[in-house]
């Protein structure tokens, strides 16, 4: 991942490199990704880049939560390495606002 502006980006082929995929599966799972347009056009820029052998080749710059999209289809031991502590980011987000909202709903029955 990279700052553009203030916007965290990667792209496809640093995707491929970190979950150990060959890049062209990687641009599979981008092509068969079924995200509404929107969340398509502010999220993944397709583009492309010069490869070693000085052939124009097919990349897709992707933000954060683009990439989260991505991987979160990926299978494998680098995938579930890398989505299990997510689920647990999520799990934990959710207790809190449950202990905010019950906390909230006994102040304003405290106060009445």
């Amino acid at each position: 991942m990279q700052l553009d502006g203030d916007k965290l980006v990667t792209d496809s082929l640093t995707v491929a490199k970190s979950f150990g995929e060959r890049h062209k599966n990687v641009l599979r799972a981008f092509d068969y990704l079924n995200c509404p347009p929107e969340f398509g056009r502010l999220n993944f820029e397709p583009t492309e880049y010069v490869d070693n052998q000085g052939k124009l080749c097919r990349l897709v710059m992707m933000t954060k939560n683009g990439f989260m999209m991505l991987v979160m289809g990926f299978t494998g031991e680098m995938a579930m390495a890398f989505k299990e502590p997510v689920a647990v980011v999520f799990t934990l987000t959710l207790v809190r606002i449950v202990l905010v909202v019950a906390t909230a709903s006994v102040t304003v029955a405290v106060m009445t």
